[in-house]
């Protein structure tokens, strides 16, 4: 009778729905620790040559770029300000202000509009090295 037990709470242990769990928390990516301090009130420029597939690669804006028709970039500065740096028709630089929100320790959310009142995007954060930022912009 107590080999019995043994083998049903064993059965028990290693059912489908238990295995996948163990699975899934074993193989889950650990969350990026990113340095905010280093992010905030930098001006970031979009350093395409750095970038692959959906993750984007960002240097500061003193980094020795190569010759480019133009960057796109972002400042997040610590009072919540969010300013978008698009390129022009002219190929200048055109600003525009917003503010974001922390949603977690790696993803951002940035709002534009009357009061921040509009979610255009997210920012989720992938790593960070020495002037080398790396983020999937996640449309709205």
């Amino acid at each position: 009778m107590k080999d019995h037990l043994f083998f049903t709470s064993t059965s028990l242990l290693f059912s489908p729905v238990v295995v996948l769990t163990l699975v899934i928390q074993l193989c889950a990516a650990p969350k990026p620790d990113i340095p905010m301090d280093k992010v905030f009130d930098v001006k970031w420029v979009h350093a395409h040559e750095d970038g692959h597939e959906d993750v984007e690669a960002y240097r500061p804006d003193t980094y020795q770029f190569p010759p480019s028709r133009g960057r796109r970039g972002f400042k997040m500065l610590r009072d919540k300000t969010f300013i978008n740096y698009e390129i022009a028709p002219t190929d200048g630089i055109v600003e525009r202000k917003g503010r974001w929100e922390k949603e977690n320790d790696h993803t951002f959310a940035v709002l534009f509009g009357e009061n921040g009142s509009h979610r255009n995007f997210r920012l989720e954060f992938v790593s960070y090295k020495k002037n080398l930022l790396k983020l999937k912009i996640i449309q709205n």
